[in-house]
């Protein structure tokens, strides 16, 4: 199906009730200092996303970490290479002490990318394309700049603008605008910048575990995620965690003519169909049993912070022109429970290329979201144990013949790696004062979120670390993150430089 363009952001926002945040009353020398250097923030950027970053091998990401080392030394961090295991991708962990401080803030984000296989990219994902505005077909602005003021509707094109390429360079020119005002940093500084979080972060508790003390911090902050749907501003305080799998089914050796085997030989497109349709209901309910064992109730107090959002759902709907949703009324409460999405199924061709031919193996790749109170190992084994009852053989390895003669259903199951949800707590003094500084950089409250619908190593970080752990996302909402045409909206990254600004000029003043 072809991806719907975003609307227009005027027309977008216009959907939702909530009104836009009220500049603060007082000119700020950071955004003065932002405003003159507009260009310079949005080349650096467009250069930081022109070095692909969807590789699956350490040397395919060799280019982002040698950029991220050079643009890191301007700033005077000191910076480390980590790397779990041969092979594995490497991971940035970059310092900058503060003379006198006797606080470290810490500020997570990622380099990698999601794979860019989507065939609707309008121009290439790692050839930066700057628009007017929303939509793939706003008209092109030359990168090379005009003298003229940057438009804060404009759109940055490319893969990782937003996820998670442009909240580093936001937190970076922060940086640069206290130095250039004279404004000191609060307390020490440490980035943990990854590598791998597209692919589940499979080696980050080992190299926390490896690094602890190089990565003691007072508070970590998650830089990932967009803005609430409505546009406003949120800090969140949790993540769901995340699983992946990849099922494969088996039919004939070879393919085989439907006409004469039809009605005989089991066709595995079929047999997948069904066994994905047994996980999951109409109302997208999971039907694995066991699958929501042990899952954390709301609480007063997150119903409360729940209840306080504004209604986003039927300006949703005609955005994605879709007649019906799923499962809870509201958008919040249905990403406070787990989910399976079916992300992909594979077997034989359609259109032009279908023929009338028995398939020799289907398969499905599947991602599951947890929430608190679920853990990785226990959805495995209920999930398997369902396999089971469906009556098939399940295999983590590829089959040989012996084992397909053997029996009648053969499923092999790959599991990615995964980590459990986070949920902290709105009173943390760390989460106060990132609110108190997002409040202090826009000129109005954010809105504070219980748990974020996408997944983040938060759990691993905040329990790997012994840290209190928030989440502040600053992209825009609509910025087709993982999909085709990702984005990023000027205004936003604008509004991220003013707010990791004040966050890393009040952190260590403000008391615990």
């Amino acid at each position: 199906m072809i991806a719907r363009l975003p609307l227009p952001i005027l027309a977008f926002a216009a959907l939702f009730t909530v009104p836009a945040a009220a500049a603060p009353s007082k000119p700020d020398p950071v955004r003065t200092y932002r405003m003159a250097h507009e260009w310079e923030i949005v080349r650096e950027l467009a250069d930081f996303v022109a070095i692909p970053n969807a590789g699956d091998t350490a040397a395919e990401m060799e280019p982002n970490v040698r950029a991220l080392d050079a643009m890191l030394k301007r700033r005077g961090f000191s910076v480390t290479r980590i790397q779990a295991r041969d092979g594995g991708k490497p991971s940035i962990i970059a310092r900058l002490d503060v003379p006198g401080a006797t606080r470290t803030l810490g500020l997570y984000a990622h380099f990698d990318g999601q794979p860019v296989s989507q065939p609707d990219w309008r121009t290439s994902p790692f050839q930066p394309v700057l628009r007017a505005g929303p939509g793939a077909d706003a008209p092109i602005v030359d990168l090379a700049g005009p003298p003229t003021a940057l438009a804060p509707e404009a759109r940055l094109y490319g893969r990782s603008t937003s996820d998670d390429k442009g909240p580093i360079v936001a937190i970076l020119r922060a940086i640069d605008a206290l130095g250039a005002t004279k404004q000191r940093l609060g307390s020490n500084v440490v980035l943990f910048l990854d590598g791998e979080e597209e692919s589940s972060s499979p080696d980050i508790a080992a190299q926390l575990r490896a690094h602890a003390a190089a990565l003691k911090a007072d508070l970590w902050i998650l830089c990932d995620g967009p803005v609430h749907s409505s546009g406003a501003q949120q800090v969140i305080l949790g993540a769901r965690g995340v699983m992946s799998l990849e099922l494969t089914v088996y039919g004939p050796r070879r393919g085989l003519h439907s006409g004469h085997y039809g009605n005989w030989v089991s066709n595995p497109a079929l047999e997948v169909a069904r066994l994905l349709a047994a996980m999951r209901d109409e109302r997208g309910e999971v039907t694995i049993p066991g699958f929501e064992d042990g899952v954390k109730p709301i609480d007063a107090d997150e119903r409360r912070l729940l209840d306080a959002l504004p209604a986003v759902e039927s300006g949703l709907q005609r955005d994605l022109e879709i007649g019906r949703t799923i499962g809870a009324p509201r958008l919040m409460d249905g990403i406070m429970r787990p989910a399976l999405n079916i992300r992909g199924i594979s077997a034989g061709a359609v259109g032009e290329s279908a023929s009338n031919v028995i398939p020799t193996r289907a398969m499905a790749s599947i991602d599951m979201r947890l929430v608190p109170g679920q853990t990785p190992a226990h959805v495995r084994d209920v999930t398997e144990r369902f396999f089971r009852t469906q009556g098939w053989f399940v295999t983590a390895d590829a089959p040989d013949a012996a084992m397909l003669r053997d029996h009648p259903k053969v499923l092999r199951a790959q599991w990615g790696g995964g980590y459990p949800a986070h949920r902290g707590a709105a009173s943390e003094p760390g989460t106060q004062a990132v609110i108190r500084a997002v409040t202090r950089a826009l000129g109005k409250a954010p809105f504070t979120t219980p748990l974020l619908g996408g997944s983040i190593p938060m759990s691993i970080i905040a329990d790997g670390l012994a840290a209190p752990a928030v989440l502040l996302p600053t992209v825009n909402a609509d910025n087709g993150q993982h999909a085709a045409n990702e984005n990023l909206r000027l205004q936003n990254l604008w509004d991220g430089i003013d707010i990791f600004a004040a966050i890393l000029r009040d952190f260590g003043s403000t008391r615990r």
